[in-house]
Parts: C-alpha cells; sequence; structure tokens
C-alpha cells in the first residue's frame, strides 16, 4: 500500500526555469566570438530519478535573428527522486562577416537581442515488477533575452522569456527584474499512451508484488 500510495500518480509535473544566459568570455582573436552559459534549474516531485538531456538548438542573434551559432558543450544532467538538478550548456557565437558590422553597431550602442531554442529531452525508466514505465520525450521552447555586451562591470543580461514560439516573445530590456519563466512539463507534453501504460504496469505490479513475496518465502 506504502509504494501504491508512493507512486501515484504515475507522473508528476516537472517544473524547470531556464535562467538568463551569462557572457563568459568575448573574444576577437580569430574573428569576434562570444561565449554564453546557459542554465536551466528543473524541480523532480516524482520518487524516481529522471535523466534530463539540452539537445542541439540553433542559436539567433540581432532584430533580423540571424543564425550565429550552436550550442557546443551538451552535458547530461539527472534529476534526483524529489529533487532539484540542472542542465548547462555552452554556446560559443561566432557571427558571420556579413553581419560583423551590424554586430558591431549593437555592440556599442546598446543591447543585443539573443534567441535561442531551447530543447530539452525527458528520460525515464523504471521497473514494476512485471512491466515498466518508459518515456523518451522531447520538449521545445523558443528563449530571448537582451544583453548589454559593453558596460560598467562587465557584460550585462536581460530577463530570460520563453514561449512556444519566437514570435510571442517580447524582450525585456536589460536592468528589469527576472519574470518567472518556469516551464512545465506536464503529463499531456510526456505523453498520454505512455502514462496509460505506465499506470497500468504500477498498478498490476504492485498487486502482485505481495503475492511473488510470499510465495518466495
Amino acid at each position: 500500500a506504502h509504494l501504491y500510495s508512493r507512486f501515484t500518480p504515475v507522473y508528476t509535473d516537472i517544473t524547470c526555469k531556464a535562467e538568463p544566459a551569462k557572457v563568459k568570455g568575448i573574444s576577437f582573436k580569430d574573428g569576434f566570438t562570444v561565449v554564453l552559459d546557459s542554465s536551466t534549474s528543473c524541480d523532480n516531485p516524482n520518487p524516481y530519478t529522471v535523466e534530463m538531456t539540452n539537445l542541439q538548438g540553433k542559436v539567433y542573434m540581432g532584430k533580423d535573428m540571424t543564425p550565429v551559432a550552436s550550442v557546443t558543450e551538451i552535458p547530461r544532467s539527472t534529476l534526483p527522486a524529489t529533487g532539484t538538478g540542472s542542465i548547462h550548456t555552452i554556446v560559443s557565437v561566432r557571427p558571420s562577416g556579413d553581419m560583423f558590422g551590424s554586430l558591431l553597431d549593437y555592440i556599442f550602442s546598446g543591447q543585443v537581442p539573443i534567441y535561442m531554442e531551447n530543447k530539452m529531452q525527458l528520460v525515464i525508466d523504471i521497473g514494476f515488477f512485471f512491466g515498466k514505465f518508459s518515456v523518451k520525450k522531447e520538449v521545445h521552447k523558443h528563449c530571448g533575452q537582451n544583453v548589454q555586451m559593453l558596460s560598467h562591470g562587465g557584460p550585462k543580461n536581460g530577463p530570460l522569456v520563453c514561449a512556444d514560439s519566437f514570435d510571442q516573445l517580447i524582450l525585456p530590456p536589460v536592468g528589469e527584474q527576472q519574470q518567472d519563466g518556469q516551464m512545465h512539463l506536464s503529463a499531456d507534453s510526456v505523453g498520454g499512451k505512455e502514462l496509460d501504460e505506465g499506470t497500468r504496469a504500477k498498478n498490476i505490479g504492485l498487486a502482485l508484488a505481495p503475492c511473488c513475496s510470499s510465495a518466495a518465502s
């Protein structure tokens, strides 16, 4: 009864929050390069670990959203049971020669809008004696923020905002307070079929487990 209660429901929404990307460095050696460090923290209320990976997404700069980079370092992260974990990605932005002039105008005149495809993959694989709950699901969000490259004390970041598409984004200026920006990995986004199969495996497996234990003893 304790295990049944613990795993009911078989999946509870995971809440993630993407933090504003931080400028790790700016270099003019061998061309202009900006290195960004992006972090997403997730709260996992479920009684089992969940694997999370940031998938390779594109990065755009400027109001015309010129492609400038892709994610270069994508470590895998584990969200502990009923705990919190973080996913870090490193983005190396190297604008093309065509947009270098306009980018310099942004840098020296004020704030640069940066847009990122936030793609995450969620992996769940737990056994229930006679069945298992297995999910491998991709979750996509479109995020953006303003960055002020040249400022007193180093580069400054505006609040990060995310939506289902870039068209829905309105980027707050640097200096404004960070908004909620939470992303909910709901049961619907994980998948109805997988949840139904996982619930069935849990019900059958945990119901028969006491009988098997008695027979074994």
